[in-house]
């Protein structure tokens, strides 16, 4: 029994049809009128002319039209001129057959239906012309047997048609076609294939497709099928055909649910244009979508000659033919010319000397556990928006001398493991396969979530990102860390050399970056940790197309830089691409290894440089060997952190540029007649630990340098040392100041000018709950020579400031020592005696700001006097004038009481 059928595209539904009662068949002729009974279920009656034949009322066709009596009786022959105008059927286990060179001519609106047991066969050279809205229903068997040069042709009767004048073939479940030099224009759907009901009245429900060296012409889709499950198959071949003005889709393959099996063989055609992205996008199959069916149109021709096949294509999947011993290999050059994927445990290997090439908008995909090699010497060429994808746990390898030449818009995705292992004669190379090349004319190697990648003896150029890797996936273990291991490479005029990325923050990575050439990139390489930064990067010895080191940061986005950067260590870079040209005294970020000695810690000698910011490590002790020198450049900043050691010896130099830094945690000390030189605004903060300066050393502070010695941490200066400092010189203890010196070896801190005068530098400044010992030691030129100012409220006796200055020289300052308390009530130990002071505008002044009480031990200086009221006139304290001492009162609020004797 026939079913009615809802189709899913177009939206037709089958028209039924009523047979025609029995009746006679008859032929008039010129010369007499003959009576032919034939084998038949049914009779239709034939108006014929000598010409012309119609045939009319025949819904439900059984009969033979031939005007011969050696018919089989199985078979039925249409006559030269078959006019059908009513809805008609071929009736099952009946065979019509069209003769050669015959016309057939639907009339419009018309179905001619081929039912389940019967079959349609159409000579070479018919013409079946369609007027509007008719169609050909097949739920039995249509064989087009046109030959080359006499097609059978399958089109509009309009005059002006368009790509919908017809409906077109339509095949449904267990019907079968086969087409052979035919053609087929101006339908809506050249073929279409409606798989939704299972045929009861088909002996199987196979519906088979097969079509070759015909053409399809100016349809609206050329071949449509929709396969609604895998209970009604689908076998369908089209190979060697033409698809010629196709207004929407060449080929569109459609399942019920997603990823069905079924493959479609579709190689061997030509889909009127030569660019793999245009033919991709005329064919909708399971590159498009996953209701697509797997179409494989590899080794398509490339012009309407057909006469131009791409031999060795590939597409979707590598044909067994290339397996050998386990690897399918590609001894001459292919074409990936249709989405290629190769599967878990495939390898694939292009043999030296040969060439991949992949198509314009194709893309090459590696599942997890597949792998790509590419042998010494070969070649993979990317077209236009051509990419290659390599999952995670898949592997690209690339041996030296392989090259991969990429057009626009080409990206390499990296989600697995990406080897590329030249020498250092025969690197592999990834650039453009433009003749004149520019910066950014391809993507780029994009690496992503926790790939691996190996570059070594690699040369990338001309990309827009030479390799970005970017960490879009959460790991935090080592054991999951992404990868990159970048060594003896060249990455040139790109865009980006390299970017790295951490979308998280937190991830562990690997990042080795060494031995590289950055050549004429706008920027050599790009961090960004966006969330909480900590990843780190190693990039030493590195040649960065330049020895200035400016010129060399500004090429690179790291922590210094950026916030959001990572740590770069970039030092020891290369003064040259020499690849042995790394001189062992230029520092940045951390001191080298080879600088290392067992025992002896890490030796700095000759003239070492810190090009740039540079921090040693817990346990590390840095040292500046005996008769060397160790220059900090202009900004740049030392940090001593906490547990390491930092040890300039006898007779060593340390020079530190305007501005630069220099922030001690941990042990700094300096050995007798050291050089330490501080250029204008330099900063030394000593945060904790110790700043240790034996005897006869040598501290000079240019303009507006800054010293500061923070609680808790201690500066211990030893005789014959010399603190020399230019204008605006501030010398900041909130913790421990000690200079000792002896009788005949004072510790000297003043004037680094020629001819100095009174105020020339600001002087020491102490606050907060500040520990000063001072004995032999002369201060002179200063505004204040010692100002102790006692800004932090500090209550009891454990917790107060010490003042301890004995046997010393205040000599020529505008102020001596300046002694205040900002809070009225500190406890403070303050002991000033056996000291001289000569030349000073005031020798002493004190300072009580609320409510006054502390006390000051002064007894036994020399005030440059003997006579009481001159030194009275140079000592501010607490008493008034009228009191015995006479001491004067200076129109100071609530002055310190001051214990004062002349010293004999």
């Amino acid at each position: 029994m026939r079913k009615l059928i809802q189709f899913i595209w177009p939206n037709f539904t089958r028209s039924s049809c009523s047979r025609v009662p029995s009746a006679e068949i008859q032929e008039t002729s010129n010369n007499n009128d003959v009576i032919i009974p034939l084998y038949r279920r049914s009779l239709a009656t034939i108006s014929p002319s000598r010409s012309h034949i119609t045939l009319s009322g025949i819904c439900g066709l059984s009969l033979a039209l031939l005007f011969t009596q050696t018919a089989h009786a199985e078979d039925l022959y249409a006559p030269d001129d078959w006019i059908i105008n009513q809805d008609t059927h071929i009736n099952a286990g009946d065979r019509m057959i069209v003769n050669a060179d015959a016309q057939v001519t639907l009339a419009a609106g018309i179905t001619l239906a081929i039912d389940s047991g019967a079959e349609l066969i159409i000579k070479d050279g018919v013409n079946v012309n369609v007027d509007s809205g008719a169609k050909i229903e097949v739920y039995g068997s249509l064989l087009s047997q046109g030959l080359a040069g006499n097609e059978t042709r399958f089109t509009s009767s309009l005059a002006s048609p368009t790509h919908s004048s017809w409906q077109g073939i339509y095949a449904n479940s267990g019907a079968k076609v086969n087409l052979s030099y035919t053609q087929i224009s101006h339908a809506v759907t050249g073929i279409y294939a409606n798989l939704t009901v299972i045929n009861d009245d088909a002996s199987d429900n196979d519906t088979q497709i097969n079509v070759e060296h015909s053409r399809f012409i100016n349809n609206s889709y050329g071949a449509f099928f929709y396969q609604l499950n895998n209970q009604i198959p689908l076998t369908a071949n089209l190979q060697y055909n033409q698809f010629i003005g196709t207004q929407n889709h060449h080929l569109y393959a459609m399942g019920g649910s997603p990823m069905m099996a079924t493959q479609i063989d579709a190689r061997y055609n030509w889909w009127d244009s030569a660019l793999a992205v245009t033919v991709a996008s005329k064919i909708f199959d399971s590159r498009q979508s996953p209701l697509g069916l797997n179409v494989d149109y590899s080794d398509n021709y490339f012009s309407a000659s057909m006469q131009s096949t791409q031999e060795r294509s590939l597409a979707i999947s590598l044909p067994t033919e290339l397996l050998i011993d386990g690897e399918y290999g590609l001894f001459n050059d292919y074409y990936a010319v249709a989405n290629l994927n190769i599967s878990s445990g495939q390898i694939l290997t292009l043999k030296a000397g040969n060439t991949l090439t992949i198509k314009a908008g194709v893309k090459l995909n590696l599942a997890s556990g597949a792998q790509l090699i590419i042998e010494e010497g070969a070649k993979v060429e990317l077209e236009d928006s051509a990419n290659i994808t390599v999952a995670a746990g898949a592997t690209w390898q690339l041996n030296a001398g392989t090259q991969v030449l990429s057009a626009l818009n080409v990206q390499l995705n990296i989600y697995g493991r990406l080897y590329a292992v030249g020498t250092q004669d025969n690197r592999v190379y990834f650039g453009s396969s433009f003749e004149t090349p520019e910066k950014g004319r391809w993507f780029g190697i994009k690496a992503m979530s926790k790939s691996r990648i190996y570059l070594s003896y690699t040369q990338i150029k001309h990309a827009n990102y030479g390799l970005w890797f970017y960490l879009n996936t959460y790991s935090t273990t080592s054991t999951s860390q992404a990868v990159l291991n970048v060594n003896h490479s060249y990455f040139n005029e790109n865009v980006n050399g390299i970017r790295l990325e951490d979308a998280y923050g937190a991830n562990y990575i690997s990042a080795s970056i060494q031995y590289n050439d950055f050549v004429d990139n706008d920027i050599h390489l790009y961090t960004q940790d966006k969330v909480t930064g900590g990843a780190s990067v190693d990039a030493r010895y590195n040649w960065w197309n330049t020895t200035d080191f400016t010129d060399i940061a500004a090429k690179i986005v790291d922590k210094k830089a950026s916030t959001t950067g990572m740590l770069v260590d970039y030092s020891q870079y290369r003064l040259s691409n020499d690849i042995a040209d790394i001189p062992q005294n230029l520092i940045y970020y951390h001191f080298p290894d080879a600088l290392y000695e067992e025992t002896k810690g890490y030796r700095l000698e000759n003239n070492s440089i810190i090009e740039g910011n540079t921090s040693t490590k817990a346990s590390q002790e840095i040292v500046l060997q005996a008769g060397h020198q160790l220059t900090i450049k202009a900004g740049k900043t030392l940090t001593i952190v906490a547990g390491s050691s930092f040890i300039i010896e006898d007779g060593a130099k340390l020079i530190v540029e305007d501005g630069a830094v220099i922030n001690s945690a941990g042990t700094w000390s300096v050995a007798d007649n050291a050089e330490l030189s501080f250029g204008a605004s330099s900063k030394i903060k000593v945060s904790a630990g110790s700043w240790a300066v034996a005897e006869n050393a040598k501290l000079n502070f240019g303009h507006s340098a800054n010293v500061t010695i923070a609680a808790g941490a201690t500066w211990q200066l030893n005789a014959g040392t010399q603190v020399l400092s230019a204008l605006n010189v501030q010398l900041n203890i909130v913790g421990t100041l000690k200079a000792q010196g002896t009788e005949d070896n004072l510790v000297y801190f003043g004037s680094s000018f020629e001819t100095p005068e009174k105020g020339r530098w600001i002087g020491i400044v102490a606050f907060g709950k500040p520990n000063i010992n001072l004995s032999y030691t002369q201060i002179k030129h200063a505004n204040y020579g010692l100002w102790l100012y006692l800004n932090t409220n500090s209550t009891t006796s454990t917790s107060q400031a010490v003042l301890n200055v004995n046997h010393s020289y205040f000599n020529e300052n505008v102020n001596g020592i300046r002694l205040e308390d900002a809070y009225g009530h500190n406890y403070i130990s303050a002991s000033i005696q056996y000291n001289d002071f000569v030349d000073n505008d005031i020798h002493l002044y004190t300072q009580d700001k609320v409510t006054g009480g502390a006390s000051v031990d002064a007894r036994y200086n020399w005030w440059s006097t003997t006579e009481f009221a001159d030194i009275a006139a140079k000592i501010v304290d607490k008493r008034p004038a009228q009191q015995a001492c006479q001491l004067t009162i200076v129109n100071i609020a609530y002055p310190m009481i001051l214990l004062i004797f002349r010293r004999i």
